[in-house]
């Protein structure tokens, strides 16, 4: 089946007259007990030939895989994947010719994995070709359908990215995955109105079954500012679903962020009288005490510590005296601090006890005790997976630039540098060192050194466009057209060249006016940061704003004169 706009529109056209309350409608006609229909839980594999998608109940015929299948299919998937070490086509043709033996039922999820490794090789289109079969093969596979979207939307074709979403909706009514995905879609684009009829169609299913998507119409009237339908859909599906802690862990954010700080006490609650071993809202409701604590007064706080104790898992007992230590520091109580990161050592799971001394670190300097600072991330460096050994060096190297030893901390840096060149990170820190230090030409040379390690990084790129300031105009600007062919996605070097516009005085408000409009909403939906530069720059002389879409050879270039 290929997607086509005229499914989605005829959809829409037939819910849309939907208000801005049709969310809550949904919740408001699923509580009256309607079983609805039973939607597809699209798991691969299925003999069964898909229903029309003009019946009402099409895609109701769950995907069922037989046992012979799922081994098969996973005995495939393993070859597939040794495979791959030795190239793309050499793994396509490995697939075409497995496909012989397999069963037909579950090629598509062959031409699935065919895709997504075309798409990691970055050969876009014939992973979308990939996805062509899948749909035609099974195309009440969801999965097949958000991977396809999902390329188109990074690619930035997003009105192919929503008429695959809506087509994909025709086969699988119900899939969850599918409906939170098109409702995000609809938000980002600006298609409110057909949102809502989107959430329309769930009137007839069971909460049991409809939540999810409800939730997500929730949080979506509250980002467009609807706080009382957002309120009034997040009570309903407190009543109707409170097994579901991240329910009123949502409605207890939706809350803080509109500052209504009573209400969002009194969710919190409810949700640990539903829920008291989950343990985000422990901590949402220890860190609502500390904000809204009168005058500094942290017993509540420390009330709510101690309640957490008795109720909640033991393998979270540890982070609540790890979050209790990090409270009474922000409030100045070091004695307090240090009790209870004594606590949070003594709960710790033993892998993730370099964690507290790193922590207990930062207090001991915030409270001017170096020495002591030193030892733990001592401690912290002994204990700590090689994996995350990079963390510590860096709080290390901080803490002697700190305490005024930069010779230290670049030695620490060095070592860094050696024994953890996987992490970006360790060379961002040495070239924020020798600038901080105004040794801006020892900064470049590490900045070089880094790009040949890590040349895919945006940071490591913007920052070395900004210390090609100091060798002029022309430089920098080479060096960014360099940037914007490596890393053409990375709002950080984007960044740097508004400022080199900014530094030429080619600001004004009538820039955007210059700017095609279909790009301009392209640069919105997929970058903010592009959005904030196409609006703000006005580019007078030969500086050209070039627009590049995430995928090549579709390139979109503009002059701003």
């Amino acid at each position: 089946p290929s997607p086509s706009p005229s499914s989605s529109d005829a959809d829409c056209s037939s819910e849309g007259s939907s208000s801005v309350s049709s969310v809550s409608s949904v919740s408001s006609t699923n509580s009256n007990g309607s079983n609805g229909s039973n939607g597809s839980q699209n798991s691969p594999g299925s003999r069964r030939k898909p229903r029309s998608p003009k019946g009402s109940d099409m895609s109701e015929a769950e995907l069922v895989e037989t046992p012979q299948n799922k081994a098969m299919f996973k005995a495939f998937h393993r070859q597939f994947k040794q495979t791959e070490k030795e190239g793309l086509d050499r793994a396509l043709a490995f697939a075409r010719e497995s496909m012989l033996s397999l069963p037909a039922e579950i090629h598509y999820r062959v031409y699935l994995e065919m895709a997504d490794l075309a798409k990691r090789e970055h050969e876009y289109q014939l992973a979308a070709r990939h996805y062509d079969h899948v749909h035609q093969l099974e195309p009440r596979a969801a999965q097949g359908w958000l991977d396809h979207a999902k390329l188109e939307e990074e690619g930035g074709d997003l009105d192919r990215c929503g008429r695959l979403l809506t087509t994909g909706l025709t086969y699988c009514r119900f899939n969850e995955a599918l409906l939170i995905k098109t409702l995000k879609h609809y938000e980002n684009t600006g298609e409110l109105t057909r949102a809502r009829a989107l959430l329309a169609r769930l009137r007839s299913v069971p909460v049991e079954r409809a939540w999810r998507p409800i939730l997500e119409g929730a949080l979506l009237e509250a980002r467009a500012g609807n706080d009382q339908i957002a309120r009034k859909v997040f009570k309903y599906l407190i009543k109707h679903v409170p097994w579901y802690g991240p329910v009123f862990q949502e409605a207890f954010r939706f809350e803080c962020r509109c500052e209504q700080y009573q209400r969002a006490m009194d969710v919190v609650e409810e949700g640990l009288a539903q829920n008291p071993r989950y343990g985000p809202l422990w901590f949402s409701a220890l860190r609502l005490h500390e904000k809204v604590a009168p005058d500094g007064n942290l017993n509540q706080a420390r009330e709510i510590v101690q309640r957490a104790i008795r109720e909640i898992s033991r393998e979270l007992i540890w982070k609540i005296y790890f979050e209790a230590a990090q409270m009474e520091e922000r409030a100045g109580n070091a004695r307090q601090a240090r009790r209870f990161y004594v606590r949070a050592v003594e709960m710790c799971p033993p892998n993730l006890l370099w964690k507290v001394w790193v922590a207990g670190a930062r207090t001991e300097l915030h409270f001017g005790q170096k020495d002591v600072a030193r030892s733990l991330l001592k401690r912290s460096l002994s204990e700590v997976p090689r994996k995350m050994r990079s963390t510590v060096l860096l709080e290390c190297a901080r803490l002697e630039e700190y305490a005024g030893n930069l010779e230290r901390a670049r030695r620490i840096l060095e070592k860094a540098r050696k024994e953890t060149a996987q992490d970006w990170k360790v060379f961002l820190e040495s070239i924020l060192l020798e600038t901080r230090s105004g040794h801006t030409d020892e900064a470049l040379l590490q900045a070089k050194e880094a790009l040949k390690v890590h040349g895919g990084t945006g940071r490591l790129w913007a920052l070395m466009v900004h210390l090609m300031q100091g060798r002029g105009l022309s430089a920098q600007r080479r060096l960014f057209k360099v940037a914007l062919h490596e890393v053409p996605k990375s709002g950080e070097v984007w960044c740097e060249g508004a400022r080199m516009a900014l530094r030429q005085g080619n600001v004004g408000p009538s820039m955007c006016l210059s700017v095609p409009k279909s790009i301009q909403e392209r640069c919105r939906l997929l970058s903010p940061v592009l959005w904030i530069i196409t609006a703000s720059l006005m580019c007078r002389s030969s500086f050209v704003l070039v627009l590049y879409p995430l995928r090549p050879p579709a390139l979109l270039a503009t002059r701003c004169s």
